[in-house]
């Protein structure tokens, strides 16, 4: 009889920025919950001692602040003159 004893975990544990393609949404990306209003904003939730994710697309994880989530290849282009910018230079 013969007896295995491995360390390493049997599937990969969920983290944030990992990616699943669905035929409904299409791309998206694993980011952590957090709260939005209240005393306790910008806190992260959790549930029995873990983080709680949420999936959302690409593009709404790089407007709530999770851009460093989002592999290179899926990140939406950064403007590199945001709106207002050539008003507050003195433009017309």
């Amino acid at each position: 009889m013969r007896i295995t004893i491995s360390t390493t975990p049997q599937r990969k544990k969920p983290r944030t920025g990992d990616l699943r393609t669905t035929k409904k949404h299409g791309l998206q990306v694993r980011v952590p919950v957090r709260i939005t209003w209240g005393p306790h904003k910008g806190a992260f939730v959790g549930s029995r001692g873990r983080q709680c994710y949420r999936w959302v697309s690409p593009a709404e994880a790089c407007a709530q602040g999770y851009r460093h989530c989002v592999p290179e290849e899926h990140r939406p282009p950064v403007d590199p003159y945001p709106s207002g910018y050539m008003q507050q230079r003195g433009a017309a």
